[in-house]
């Protein structure tokens, strides 16, 4: 069935009215899924604090289903304004440098991945872990693991993401990529800070690395040209598939923690969201203030 443009111009003006009517709002903020508001919340608050009318799924059609994602966000992409705009998770459309995805046309973004990875911060789950106890921060140094984790992953996504650019590879070619990140484990492949893990980890990507296409791809000037863009090899792991890389250390956390009473995700992962210090979260309060200012 076509998209009925004159339907979703109509909610965006139904959704764009609300904080005009009710002054306790600052905007309305069509969101992606309502798993993503304690994250978007948080950053809107620390740049621009007020109360925000959150959509998370929204009706395409008249008497049409209820419907979420990131693709029914956009469908309202001619519509967005200083008062309704959408906060959608970058997947690799930052680093693509997709047109039109940017707070110019009232769209924030992750910068990350998706919103999972900036509480992924590698220091800031090493030191978060340290504070809750020292005996468990020493038993597996997550911050190491994300590194090796990073160089592992940095120069294949690179390939990615240039036979992507370059249109060499189909572009379900990335869900091979995010594939080859688990996002659980085993305990048996802990030992050594998860060095084993690791070998698993580039086992599957050393499988995906075989597609020929990838041979047309120069990869000095790929690192050159992504540089430019923020992406490095210390920072890979921020950009890889977001619920893989959470769900992975939460998996390895709960291994970790369990003897000494730590709720891995709640007491570390969920409270080790950092507002500044790294490129990704700073534009996306330069974005907000854009927006809202």
């Amino acid at each position: 069935m076509p998209v009925d443009t004159r339907y979703i111009e109509a909610c965006a003006l139904d959704f764009a009215n609300v904080p005009k009517i009710d002054r306790r709002y600052t905007a309305s903020v069509h969101l992606e899924h309502k798993a993503d508001e304690r994250f978007w919340d948080a950053v809107l608050q620390a740049t621009h604090k007020g109360q925000y009318n959150y959509i998370y799924e929204s009706r395409v059609e008249k008497d049409g289903n209820l419907t979420s994602g990131v693709d029914q966000c956009l469908r309202y992409k001619p519509y967005l304004s200083k008062t309704f705009f959408v906060c959608i998770d970058s997947d690799l459309r930052y680093l693509l440098q997709e047109p039109g995805i940017d707070a110019g046309h009232y769209i924030l973004q992750t910068y990350t991945y998706s919103w999972e990875n900036h509480y992924c911060l590698a220091d800031q789950i090493q030191q978060r872990l340290a504070v809750l106890s020292s005996e468990a921060a020493a038993k597996f140094d997550f911050a190491g693991f994300l590194n090796q984790l990073s160089c592992s992953a940095y120069e294949p996504l690179l390939y990615l993401l240039e036979a992507l650019d370059k249109q060499l590879v189909p572009g379900n070619i990335a869900g091979a990529f995010n594939d080859c990140f688990p996002s659980q484990c085993h305990a048996d492949v802990l030992g050594n800070n998860g060095a084993l893990l690791i070998s698993q980890i580039q086992a599957n990507i050393q499988k995906f690395m075989s597609n020929p296409a990838f041979a047309q791809i120069d990869i000095a000037t790929a690192k050159e040209k992504y540089l430019q863009l923020g992406l490095t090899e210390a920072n890979t792991y921020l950009h890889l598939r977001g619920k893989n890389i959470f769900g992975l250390l939460a998996h390895i956390g709960n291994i970790v923690c369990r003897p000494y009473q730590i709720n891995f995700i709640v007491q570390v992962l969920l409270s080790s969201l950092r507002m500044s210090g790294y490129w990704e979260i700073d534009k996306i309060h330069t974005d907000i203030a854009s927006v809202l200012n």
